[in-house]
């Protein structure tokens, strides 16, 4: 190395924790957009009639929901995500209800 390159510090609100930072993972893959579920998958659940539609739901109705009990996200095959923007989050969401709106 000829030339010292001083290290640059990126301030980012959509990062949690720093060691993504650090570690070059910031290259714009596509992130779960809900603001409830917080990037973590949650299937479904239909044995409570009388549950919330976070509960019952989950992610259902997410563009990267994968029936067979994760995300699509966690495939890290970003590319077919790409144009799903506003739409990486459950359908119940995307209708505008409330975690805690009742399922049934």
């Amino acid at each position: 190395m000829k030339k010292y390159m001083r290290p640059e510090v990126a301030i980012s609100e959509d990062i949690n924790e720093g060691v993504f930072a650090a570690s070059g993972d910031a290259q714009g893959h596509p992130k779960c957009e809900s603001k409830y579920m917080n990037g973590v998958f949650q299937n479904t659940n239909y044995t409570s009639s009388d549950g919330t539609v976070k509960e019952t739901f989950g992610c259902l109705g997410c563009n990267c929901y994968r029936g067979a009990g994760y995300c699509g996200l966690e495939e890290y095959q970003y590319g077919s995500y790409d144009e799903d923007n506003g739409k990486r989050k459950p359908g119940w969401e995307q209708e505008g209800k409330q975690p805690h709106d009742r399922a049934w």
